[in-house]
């Protein structure tokens, strides 16, 4: 596998791997992506192999179309044609060095397209991600591991006063960047003068561009 750190300068077709952050805690977002370089026009792409991360839970930021994106990037001094070709968001579930692994794929460029097998393979390099466990001193009661992230939590019910017997809708909506899928809030189940149902739940995701 080859990446920009280790070009030569020869190579006209790679596929480079990368993370934004190779040190995290537990339940930490790590945006990792995957771009394709090339130095010839690209005829034919198809992903062979897609990375696997077993001990992440994972969210996708970005997933190709049929078309690639094309830009324009300068590497030890060679111009490249660079399409993204997968993002996500990954969110390891566990401490350790946790390994993600290689995308490999195939692509017909203009100078492989009239010899024989008229396509080139590629793969990208594996990455690891060092994951350390969430700090022990200073947990509140009830933490729960899950909540990882920036959040901000707010409440309303829909009416302020009503009649003995009749419903209340109480609201509690938690915004912010992290895993919010996984949010756990504390299940309420008794509130003095109240009977509580159980609650129903309903998830907005905004991938963002990080």
């Amino acid at each position: 596998p080859i990446s920009p750190d280790d070009l030569r300068g020869g190579e006209d077709l790679f596929v480079d791997a990368s993370v934004d952050k190779t040190k995290v805690y537990v339940g930490q977002q790590v945006t990792a992506s995957w771009h394709l370089y090339t130095q010839s026009d690209i005829l034919k792409y198809r992903p062979l192999a897609e990375p696997k991360y077993e001990d992440f839970w994972s969210e996708d930021l970005f997933v190709p179309t049929s078309h690639l994106a094309w830009d324009r990037a300068v590497v030890k001094g060679h111009e490249y044609e660079v399409a993204l070709l997968l993002k996500k968001a990954l969110f390891p579930l566990k401490a350790g060095k946790l390994v993600i692994t290689p995308l490999e794929a195939e692509a017909t460029t203009m100078q492989t397209a009239f010899m024989a097998g008229a396509s080139d393979t590629r793969k990208s390099k594996g990455l690891t991600v060092d994951v350390m466990p969430l700090p022990a001193e200073g947990r509140p009661a009830g933490f729960e591991a899950s909540n990882v992230g920036h959040y901000e939590l707010s409440s309303s019910v829909d009416r302020a006063a009503v009649k003995a017997g009749e419903a209340v809708t109480w609201k509690v909506t938690v915004r912010g960047a992290g895993n919010i899928r996984n949010v756990r809030l504390p299940k309420l189940d008794k509130l003095e003068g109240f009977r509580v149902y159980e609650p129903t739940t309903k998830e907005t995701i905004d991938p963002g561009d990080e």
